[in-house]
């Protein structure tokens, strides 16, 4: 999903984070399940999926001109670095791999969902709708957004 970074996109870049998340999450579970013989595809569609939710928080970042962004960047860069370099070998039939890098993946996204939410509340005021923090809250199973600190 590419669209410009603009305030006035932020409310459907926002759903793309939480839809991108959610993904993401089908298929780290799907990778849980998979056999052996099926963990590199769930692998290489987990990798596709997590390369999409990276670049939908980007754009909403870059939407509300988040003064994190490089460092957001940066941390997306080394984990899809990490697991393209695991890619070959997993696609050789190492599905441990598969698995190990599933359980790591998921610490980080643990730490770095919760900071992305909080870099968009840090946003100016204006620059984003109160419909892109909704979208942000609801996609970790809260039912009332994050309330701003003024």
């Amino acid at each position: 999903m590419e669209l410009p970074a603009s305030p006035t996109n932020a409310r459907p870049l926002a759903a793309a984070i939480s839809a991108g998340r959610r993904a993401v999450a089908q298929r780290m579970n799907a990778l849980a399940r998979a056999t052996d013989e099926q963990a590199a595809e769930c692998f290489i569609n987990l990798v596709t999926a997590l390369e999409q939710s990276f670049r939908a928080e980007e754009q909403v970042m870059e939407a509300t001109n988040c003064r994190v962004l490089r460092q957001h960047r940066e941390a997306h860069a080394r984990v899809l670095c990490a697991l393209h370099q695991a890619a070959s070998r997993i696609e050789s039939g190492d599905a441990v791999l598969a698995r190990e890098a599933v359980v790591l993946l998921a610490r980080f996204l643990r730490m770095h969902r919760p900071a992305i939410d909080q870099a968009l509340l840090a946003a100016p005021r204006a620059s984003i709708p109160r419909m892109a923090t909704r979208a942000c809250c609801a996609s970790r199973g809260r039912t009332r957004p994050l309330q701003r600190v003024i």
